[in-house]
């Protein structure tokens, strides 16, 4: 049974988490100028659900670790500034493939290619 702050705490996590994986949506697929583009949804679905699963698995055994990370305590100033770089230094992670998509950067040799299709395709 939990009360009522760790239900607002879960559903405020769902709700960022959905926001966020909405924006990271439109940095992998806008600079790839492809909406249809299977590998970019794959990695958007993955993400969603992993981090989905987390919190509502904390939330289950663990609902104040929720209420601690929903309210960030910085001791010092430096964990702000950590925190800021790294965040900056997180979204590249996603629209730089968006990027590669469209305009043809890397080169991935067609044994990894079939290898790849012949994984998916038997999961």
């Amino acid at each position: 049974m939990t009360d009522k702050g760790t239900d607002l705490s879960k559903g405020k996590f769902i709700g960022v988490v959905t926001f966020v994986t909405f924006l990271l949506g439109l940095g992998m697929l806008i600079p790839a100028n492809n909406f249809l583009w299977v590998e970019a949804w794959i990695v958007l679905i993955l993400f969603y659900v992993f981090f989905i699963n987390n919190i509502l698995y904390f939330s289950k055994y663990d609902p104040n670790l929720i209420q601690k990370r929903s309210k960030p305590e910085f001791k010092e100033k430096w964990d702000k500034i950590v925190t800021f770089f790294t965040s900056i230094g997180f979204i590249p992670i996603f629209f730089v493939p968006g990027l590669d998509r469209q305009y043809g950067w890397s080169n991935v040799s067609i044994i990894v290619e079939i290898i790849e299709k012949k994984l998916f395709k038997t999961l």
